[in-house]
């Protein structure tokens, strides 16, 4: 009787000991199907580059000949943002996607320096996707810098001008264009390039303002003819992204 009562009490102790890892292997299945179920989480910088849509009260307005500066609050937070020039009014209500963060953005009409201010594609007084943009549809295809309007500059042999790379921009997609104009802004070394403006005084539906990348050194100020590939909504992470840029360009 006592041998059956401990073949018992062993055959139930190794029933026992089943159990427990049999519960612990589907708890670690269980725990391994969550963590894969888990939505991803999409930001407005993600990969999806879905726009974030902002609803913006007007604080303040300053105009200048192509641009109008709005002082906005959002969530009680007051901040700039720049959008080609509209008609716009303290207490009026505006939405609009992303924009491109700009720090220490002096205009020179104004003699000013924002510490921040982001250059918006368009806004609207509606809640829709109906914002006034240009041609591509990149969340950084504003001007970044204020047109010259001084400057006349030739387009070289065989080359083009900024307006005609703009408006033929689908056509030279992926080549190889030659470009000339003034260095009006440089920001060195992000992403391991240099971030180039030029213009050359001349401009399609507003855009004025053509983005170059490049290894290549310049200055502020310079006259320069680059040579490099014309890309379309490109997407660069960290919020860069540009409906049109010139890539790989050097000077020539």
């Amino acid at each position: 009787m006592k041998q059956l009562t401990r073949k018992y009490t062993k055959i139930m102790r190794i029933l026992y000991f089943i159990a427990i890892g049999v519960l612990f292997i589907t708890s670690c299945n269980t725990n391994s199907q969550e963590t894969i179920a888990k939505p991803e989480v999409v930001t407005e910088e993600s990969d999806n580059n879905i726009p974030a849509k902002h609803k913006v009260k007007v604080l303040e307005v300053v105009q200048t000949s192509s641009y109008s500066y709005l002082k906005v609050s959002e969530n009680s937070k007051d901040f700039w943002i720049a959008v080609g020039r509209v008609d716009a009014q303290i207490d009026d209500i505006y939405y609009y996607s992303a924009g491109l963060e700009m720090t220490n953005f002096h205009s020179k009409e104004l003699d000013r320096v924002f510490e921040t201010v982001y250059f918006v594609d368009g806004v609207s007084k509606t809640q829709t996707n109906d914002v006034t943009q240009s041609s591509y549809t990149s969340t950084a295809k504003t001007n970044a810098t204020e047109l010259d309007a001084n400057l006349k500059i030739e387009a070289v042999e065989g080359g083009l001008t900024i307006a005609e790379i703009y408006k033929n921009g689908d056509k030279y997609a992926d080549q190889k264009i030659l470009v000339r104009g003034k260095v009006v802004k440089v920001n060195k070394k992000i992403m391991d390039r240099n971030w180039i403006h030029i213009q050359d005084g001349t401009s399609d539906e507003g855009l004025y303002d053509l983005t170059i990348t490049s290894q290549e050194i310049v200055e502020v100020g310079d006259i320069v003819t680059f040579e490099g590939v014309v890309g379309i909504n490109r997407k660069f992470g960290s919020g860069y992204s540009y409906g049109l840029i010139i890539e790989k360009a050097v000077v020539k």
